[in-house]
């Protein structure tokens, strides 16, 4: 199994990815049709793009909380 290397600009990458895919006639992704192995990356990089927001909103409430008293 060959691993991929960790993307360090996830976000970028994911939003270069997505105007890659394919698409039906009406505009919606099609999952289908497109690339097993992008479609893997895509996930991958959604997932380290959320996890860096859900992280970040953490550390915000964090602060709020401590800067209240």
């Amino acid at each position: 199994m060959v691993t991929q290397p960790i993307s360090m600009r996830p976000t970028r990458d994911l939003l270069l990815q997505l105007p890659l895919l394919p698409v039906t006639p009406d505009h919606r992704i099609d999952y289908e049709a497109a690339d097993p192995a992008s479609l893997v990356q895509l996930a991958e990089n959604a997932e380290t793009v959320m996890n860096t927001i859900n992280m970040g909103l953490s550390a915000v409430g964090t602060l709020l909380a401590h800067a209240a008293p």
